[in-house]
């Protein structure tokens, strides 16, 4: 299926969770329970690319930690950026 906005079809792949803050990710998912987001024929990880979108590059260096804990979360806000790999 082409879609001529990626933005706006990525806003259809999630839901968001009142309680706890969460947009949870309604597309496929890894192995390790990570959303997963095709662009073409390339993968990228759904809450990467919602950072990305909504709050800007992730610096080199630097990862991104699901605060919530729930690695189906996309929400940018609930997920935080760290120095280096735990």
């Amino acid at each position: 299926m082409k879609v001529p906005n990626r933005e706006l079809h990525f806003h259809t792949k999630y839901i968001p969770v009142t309680e706890t803050g969460c947009w949870l990710w309604l597309g496929s998912l890894s192995e390790q329970g990570y959303g997963e987001f095709w662009i073409g024929d390339k993968h990228i990880r759904a809450h990467r690319y919602a950072y990305e979108l909504l709050r800007g590059p992730i610096p080199k260096g630097m990862f991104l930690d699901h605060l919530c804990r729930v690695r189906s979360c996309v929400n940018p806000i609930v997920t935080g950026k760290q120095i280096g790999r735990a």
